[in-house]
Order: structure tokens, then C-alpha cells, then sequence
């Protein structure tokens, strides 16, 4: 299997072929404000409040409140990840 695998020309892109531009890095502006914490779902939330002082108060009580519900889900379920 090797004798055939020396005798296959290298392949490059087809013609066509677009290969995706690499994303980035986020600016200052798109950075969180947040130093993320490495969980995923904990990360979220805290993305979710990113902006929250430009939010009328009454929107901002609803959205401060299903960020504390979905931290204690997190919190509940700390313990239960099979890894």
C-alpha cells in the first residue's frame, strides 16, 4: 500500500475550488467584556448581558432574570456531566 500511496501525484485545489478566508481576530469592539469562564453554557449567558446598559430597564430586568435562571440550571447541573 505504500508503493501506491508514493506513486499518487500530490493533489492542489481544482480550479474554482474557494477556500474560506480565516476569520479575524476580534477587535476591542467585538472582545468580550468578559473573561470567559470555559464553560460554554456560563459563557453564553454572559455574552447574552454584553450590552445590557443600552437596554431600557424593563428589558433589562427580563433579560437579568433568565441569565440568573439559566446560571442556576448550570449550577444544578455542575455536577451531573459525564466525562
Amino acid at each position: 500500500m505504500d508503493e501506491m500511496s508514493s506513486e499518487l501525484p500530490e493533489l492542489g485545489p481544482e480550479v474554482g475550488d474557494e477556500q474560506p478566508a480565516p476569520e479575524a481576530a476580534p477587535t476591542l469592539e467585538e472582545a468580550p467584556s468578559f473573561e470567559p469562564t470555559g464553560h460554554i453554557g456560563v459563557d453564553e449567558v454572559l455574552a447574552a448581558l454584553e450590552g445590557l446598559d443600552e437596554m431600557p430597564v424593563d428589558e433589562q430586568v427580563s433579560a437579568l432574570e433568565t441569565a440568573h435562571d439559566a446560571l442556576r440550571a448550570a449550577l444544578a447541573d455542575a455536577g451531573n456531566e459525564s466525562g
